[in-house]
Parts: structure tokens; sequence; C-alpha cells
């Protein structure tokens, strides 16, 4: 998660939650397998449980990567992240339970009854009986007597002393797991004081840069009315927050440009020049600069969403020229906007509020703002069964 930028949120918790099992599922099948060996050599007994267990290991490590895939084109917030999460865990757990894992037990496996319970704290084990075979028709009568068809015994430890000879105790187990629970308290402490009601999260690696979305050198005429669009796509690959909105004025058409408007839409927008006075009902309004308007910065807690799980993929850049003069001209203006991975806690909305040329009724207020005097108004919508409830109130304007 720290890779990746991710900060240890509330589905980032779920995730850890469901999916610690997978973390060990296929290094204890492993190791299962390798005690279920018949043979008490450590590199065979390697061998058996790598053949025997390890088909069944790659399989559920591929069957279950590929059905994490699909959870990553899902919608929901929640799916990709978890199919993502669940990807990487089954990965370094197969590597862990194919490679790590079985070199580790090639060098330090336990062997014969080494590992098991009676002979940590000391209980007598069986003697391991092997049988010896004398061989085939060969004349035995050189050999010893107790080597010819007869089973030897054969115990755990060196010189002869077998599992009641450890000096290994419940006591000895129960101080290393003191000590263990020591050291994760000690860890704990220094992550997270006492007094805090949260720990805090590992820093996430923010990502921080300027987007442009900029006429790229559109040629206007000496036509003194044209609308002109350009499709730009936000970057995919995260969501992220729109901190501040900047307008790019080419000093070329300062006087020409009359304003321009930032569209999002649900499809990819034509990345060649197109005219459009009119914009498909489908769009929406993100951005609206006219004379005058300088940056908009956001407030410190509130960022517009853009890119990866949002609506606002897509866009198109609309700007009407008003060449009054008449001068063909070569125009590169746009918008500026400041994109940042570290999510502020509210995310902008757009509301619009105007009113349509087609409209004559008297009865709708009046939205033209004197010039170069504070005005202010009341404003109460009229809201259809449709109309979210937090519209239905007065608001100002001013």
């Amino acid at each position: 998660m720290y890779i990746v930028g991710w900060s240890f949120g509330i589905l980032e918790a779920i995730c850890v939650t469901v999916l610690v099992g997978l973390v060990v599922d296929y290094v204890v099948h492993m190791g299962m397998s390798y005690l279920e060996s018949p043979s008490r050599d450590r590199r065979q007994r390697t061998i058996y449980a790598c053949v025997h267990m390890g088909i069944s290991i790659c399989s559920g490590a591929i069957s279950t990567v590929g059905a994490s895939v699909f959870l990553t084109c899902c919608t929901i917030t929640f799916f990709p992240k978890f199919g993502i999460f669940m990807a990487v865990t089954i990965i370094f757990s197969f590597i862990c339970a194919g490679v790590v894992f079985p070199a580790a037990l090639m060098e330090l496996g336990p062997e014969g009854k080494a590992g098991t319970l009676s002979g940590i704290f000391g209980g007598n084990d069986d003697p391991i009986e092997i049988e010896m075979d004398g061989g085939g028709d060969d004349d035995d009568s050189d050999k010893p007597e107790h080597d010819i068809d007869q089973p030897m015994a054969m115990t755990g430890g060196k010189g002869g002393g077998g599992a009641g000879d450890r000096q290994v105790t419940s006591f000895h187990v129960v101080a290393v797991c003191a000590l263990i629970l020591a050291v994760c308290t000690a860890i704990a402490y220094w992550i997270c004081p006492p007094g805090e009601t949260f720990c805090a999260a590992l820093p996430a690696q923010t990502k921080e840069f300027e987007q442009h979305f900029a006429m790229p050198g559109f040629g206007v005429t000496s036509q003194q009315t044209t609308y002109e669009c350009h499709g730009f796509d936000f970057p995919q690959d995260e969501t992220y927050h729109v901190t501040e909105f900047e307008p790019i004025e080419d000093p070329n058409t300062k006087g020409v440009v009359h304003h321009m408007i930032l569209y999002k839409s649900p499809i990819p927008a034509s990345k060649c020049f197109r005219e459009c006075l009119n914009m498909p009902s489908d769009s929406q309004l993100v951005w609206a600069w006219a004379v005058g308007m300088a940056a908009f910065p956001m407030p410190p807690d509130v960022g517009f969403p853009v890119g990866k799980f949002t609506d606002t993929s897509y866009t198109s850049l609309q700007i009407h020229y008003n060449n009054v003069f008449h001068t063909p001209t070569t125009d590169h203006s746009g918008v500026k906007m400041t994109l940042s991975t570290n999510l502020r806690k509210y995310a902008m909305g757009i509301m619009s509020l105007g009113r349509s040329p087609q409209v004559r009724d008297l009865n709708y207020p009046n939205l033209n703002i004197p010039p170069s005097r504070r005005y202010e108004a009341i404003v109460t919508c009229r809201c259809g069964q449709k109309a979210p409830p937090f519209l239905c109130a007065p608001f100002f304007l001013w």
C-alpha cells in the first residue's frame, strides 16, 4: 500500500482482514505435505512436497489471480482495490510457497521426529524403526548377527540421545513467546504513543502536477463570431483532486477570446478542432472563464474529483472567439489545473444557474448583475419530484 500511495483507511482494513488467511495458506499446505512425506531426509521431503502439492498451489494461484482481474474492471471503488490487493497477495504468497519456503526446507527443514510437540516438551517418542535388509542371495555369514534381517532402533538425538534428552522445556517456549510479545508491544508503542486515538498511517506518496488543456494552435479566422471545441482526457491511472483552476491567456488573442468553458462528457471527445455552438445534452459544466476572471484555488479541504473511478474523465474545451477587428491569428488559450492524488475531505460539485434565452416569462428572476456595484439577490428554485431535496431552498447571489 505504501508503494502505490494508498493510505490505511476503511477499505484497506477490510482487505487486510479478509485476505490475511491467503498470505499463509500456500505455505501451510506445503508444510503439511512436507510432514506427510514417508522419507526422513529433508531433501527428499521437500521434493515430495513440491511434486504432490506444487501443482495444486500453482492452479489455485492462477485461478485466484484470474478472478481478481475481473474485479479491477468494476466501477464501485471497493471492488477494484480489493481485486488489486488480492492479486498482489496471491502472487507474493505463491513466490514464498514455491521458491523461498522450499529453499528453506532444503537447508533447515525438520528431519525424523524433530519439530514435534512431544519433542519440544520433553516427551518420550517411540524409536524410528528402519528395516535394514541383509541383501538378497549374498552370503551373510560374515556380517554381524544383528545386521541380518533385524530391525535397528534409531533415535532422534545425536550420540544415541532421544527426545527425552532435549533441554527445551515449556519454560523456554513461554520465554520466547514473552520476548516476541515484548518486541511487538515496543514497536506498537513507538508507532502509536499512548493518548492517540488512531495510529498515523505510513505517509502516502503524493503525486501532484499541472495539467494543461489548451488549444493547440487554433487558427482564428477573420469571421467575427466563432465557437470552437477540442477534446482532452484526464489521466486514468488514479483518482485525482483538482485543487486549482487557472486560465491560460494567449497574448495573441487577448481581446478576441470572449469566454472559455470546460465540459465533461461520458464518452471521449474528438481531438480535432470542431465548431460547436451548442454542446451535447449530456455534457456538464466543469469550469468557466470570462474576461477579467483570475485563478480559482479551492479551499484547503475541497477538491474536484477527476480521473479513475469518477464521472469526469473526458472533456471538451469550448472557446468563443469574438474577433471584432476581423484579424486572423493563432490561439493557445485554455486552462491550467493542479492535480493531486492527496484526496481532500470534500469533493466539489457544480451547480449551474442561468436564464434560458427562450424563456420570456416575466415571473422568472432577472439574473443580470449590474456592473461596477455590489448586487445581492435571493433566488428560490422550483423543485420537481426528481429534484434533489437540498436544492429546494433559497440561496444567495452576489
